[in-house]
C-alpha cells in the first residue's frame, strides 16, 4: 500500500505541475487523497470530467474545491499510470469547462434579479 500511496502522491504531483491554475494541493494519509483545487466551483466541474474519463471522483460535501480519490487498496502498482492518464484528461476537460460554467454561473444570478425584480412588479 505503500507503494502505492507514493506513485499516487508523484504522479500527481506532476499533474500539479502540469496544470498549476487549476490543481493547487494533494491531501492525503495513503490511499485515502483530496486533490485541492482552485476554487469551490472546480469540485464539481472536475467530477463531471472524470466520470466522463471513467473515473470516479466525488466533491467534497463540505468543501467543494477538494475532490476525494479512493482507489481500491488491492489495485495493480502499473495501473497508477492508467489512473494518472485519465485524471491528466479529465484536469485538462475541466480546465476548458471552467469558463464556460462561470458565464451560466454569472447569467443564473442576472436571471434570479431579473425574476426577482418582475415579481415586485
Amino acid at each position: 500500500m505503500q507503494q502505492l500511496a507514493k506513485a499516487f502522491r508523484e504522479g500527481i504531483d506532476d499533474l500539479r505541475a502540469k496544470h498549476p491554475r487549476f490543481l493547487m494541493n494533494l491531501h492525503q494519509r495513503g490511499l485515502m487523497m483530496g486533490l485541492q483545487l482552485k476554487d469551490e466551483l472546480c469540485g464539481p466541474i472536475l467530477t463531471k470530467a472524470a466520470y466522463d474519463n471513467d473515473l470516479l471522483l466525488i466533491y467534497a460535501n463540505n468543501d467543494t474545491s477538494v475532490c476525494q480519490l479512493l482507489p481500491p487498496l488491492v489495485m495493480e502498482l502499473a495501473q497508477v499510470e492508467y489512473v494518472m492518464d485519465r485524471l491528466d484528461q479529465a484536469l485538462q476537460a475541466a480546465r476548458k469547462l471552467k469558463p464556460l460554467a462561470q458565464v451560466k454561473l454569472g447569467l443564473d444570478k442576472v436571471s434570479s434579479k431579473v425574476k426577482g425584480k418582475s415579481a415586485k412588479s
